[in-house]
């Protein structure tokens, strides 16, 4: 994946795609993450999940694309990796071959 730089925060992030057979306890950094989100591939490779979300600064209306899943709004870096992520899923869902982990259900 590619490195993705924080304008706002100074930083780059540097993430990373794995897949486990069983999903481990997690322990997020309360500083860090907000919450956690167990979120199907197929509800966000639907096209339907990606929207337009918009919110007021310095008097001026800002936009970002968002993907919805329920009530909640991924945007922002998240959305940018997820993004990328999701290319990714899409060129190997157009090869014959799919991996299972990756098959539709």
């Amino acid at each position: 994946m590619t490195p993705l730089f924080i304008a706002p925060s100074q930083n780059i992030v540097h993430h990373f795609v794995g897949w486990l057979p069983v999903l481990p306890p997690m322990h997020p950094n309360p500083v860090e993450v907000d919450r956690v989100l167990q979120v199907p591939l197929n509800a966000l490779l639907d096209p339907r999940s990606l929207e337009t979300t918009y919110w007021p600064r310095n008097g001026v209306m800002l936009s970002a694309p968002c993907y919805r899943i329920g009530e909640t709004c991924i945007w922002g870096a998240t959305a940018m990796m997820l993004n990328e992520l999701l290319e990714v899923i899409r060129r190997l869902y157009a090869r014959p071959g799919l991996p299972p982990c990756l098959a539709a259900s």
